[in-house]
């Protein structure tokens, strides 16, 4: 039951405002709860706890709850427009994006494998690959809308 545990931890809270064990719990909760935002907030601090474990943790739930985000707006618009919501939020918290298997389905709309490669390492390779040039095209938008970049000329890019 979502609502009791967040009872509980949230009287945990009151009790050890600080305790990151629990803040990840009412994380869990709140995200359970559908109120994902809040679950967001809260892991977006504990990624930055000294308790490594706490940070890690609360950093893949970050993960898979904006990958989630991601995946549904990949259905009602674009793909790329989906992988950027998914790397600019990361960009947002100072965490790095990494790709994982709601990200793969939303890249394998952007750019469907044509090589149907029997290698699974290969198209694992793929996948990344374009992950990372959608991370790249995502901070030279951000670096060019800061006025830190200049234009790029057709010969320094590839294609």
């Amino acid at each position: 039951n979502a609502k009791a545990s967040l009872d509980i931890v949230d009287a945990i809270i009151d009790f050890d405002p600080d305790n990151p064990g629990a803040l990840q719990l009412k994380g869990e909760s709140l995200a359970a709860l559908k109120r994902h935002n809040q679950a967001r907030k809260i892991w977006g601090d504990l990624c930055f706890s000294k308790n490594k474990n706490i940070a890690k943790e609360a950093s893949q739930l970050l993960s898979k709850s904006l990958s989630q985000k991601a995946l549904n707006i990949s259905s009602t618009k674009s793909p790329k427009e989906a992988i950027s919501y998914f790397v600019e939020e990361h960009l947002r918290l100072n965490l790095s994006p990494t790709l994982n298997n709601e990200v793969k389905i939303i890249l394998e709309k952007i750019h469907p494998s044509k090589n149907n490669f029997s290698n699974l390492d290969l198209t694992k390779h793929q996948l990344q690959l374009i992950f990372n040039t959608q991370v790249i095209e995502c901070l030279e938008n951000r670096l060019h809308g800061q006025g830190r970049l200049s234009a790029i000329t057709p010969t320094q890019k590839s294609g």
